[in-house]
């Protein structure tokens, strides 16, 4: 109707570093014609990324997945490493990989997968480092995944029938 509004998310996906780079939104209205908005954004260094949760019953091992993206248009060599703050925490914690260290083609995607065996009813955290030094004049890159490895009791298939006596 008129005056009426619509809010539009734009999401920017970094392919460099420090570098400005610029695209256009066009709406277009048979009625009312074109509006252009020019858009410019600029890539910083990777750091903290969002944390991944693991789930996993007491005794139990689970794995599940997160996703890497090389945003830059060229070959990214990666080494990636599993952190926690004690051994003991480290080894219920597994990267599932054949290779610690991989080549990610340009604008690719790889999933790490990670796996949880936890003993006792508790969460813990360690850490995965995506490390690379292929990126030319950058030096370390660093993606830092936080993971969250959530302990659940055991489901039982036994039902349990309880009977007493009630207040009359």
């Amino acid at each position: 109707g008129a005056f009426a509004q619509q809010e539009v998310d734009l999401q920017y996906t970094p392919s460099s570093l420090g570098e400005v780079e610029a695209g256009e939104v066009i709406f277009v209205h048979p009625k009312l014609g074109e509006w252009v908005y020019k858009a410019t954004g600029s890539g910083e260094e990777p750091g903290l990324m969002p944390p991944v949760n693991v789930f996993s019953s007491i005794g139990q091992t689970q794995s599940s997945s997160f996703v890497f993206r090389n945003p830059f248009g060229q070959p990214l060599s990666i080494e990636i490493h599993l952190l926690a703050e004690s051994a003991e925490i480290a080894g219920l914690f597994k990267l599932l990989l054949k290779r610690p260290q991989v080549n990610v083609q340009p604008y690719g995607h790889m999933q790490i997968p990670i796996s949880f065996s936890p003993e006792l009813i508790t969460e813990q955290h360690a850490t995965v480092e995506i490390v690379s030094f292929s990126v030319a004049d950058r030096g370390k890159l660093q993606w830092t995944f936080p993971i969250h490895g959530i302990a659940e009791a055991a489901a039982h298939d036994q039902v349990f029938h309880f009977s007493c006596k009630s207040r009359g």
